[in-house]
């Protein structure tokens, strides 16, 4: 059985989202996609076909943490090539 369980994040006190497409080669698909899900900030990662290989949902409390998450976990992350990424319009708030 799979359960599959849908929330409000700004409840939680994480208004802020944003979806992250990673590219990064074939050989480092595992061991980014392992090392994304040991992230706080990561809520969903998933494997993926097309342009990028990995889509990434990141949940935080303001655009500041936001960058501090782009600039900091992400950015070091060896093997993780580039990224795009779409913000939420969900939390106007900062």
């Amino acid at each position: 059985m799979y359960v599959d369980a849908e929330y409000d994040t700004a409840v939680l006190g994480f208004p802020k989202k944003a979806m992250l497409w990673i590219t990064t080669s074939p050989g480092a698909l595992d061991s980014v996609g392992r090392t994304l899900a040991g992230h706080d900030e990561v809520a969903f990662a998933s494997a993926t076909a097309g342009p990028s290989q990995i889509v990434a949902t990141v949940v935080v409390r303001d655009t500041a943490a936001l960058y501090a998450y782009l600039s900091g976990p992400l950015g070091r992350l060896e093997g993780g090539g580039t990224w795009r990424r779409r913000p939420s319009c969900a939390g106007s708030s900062s």
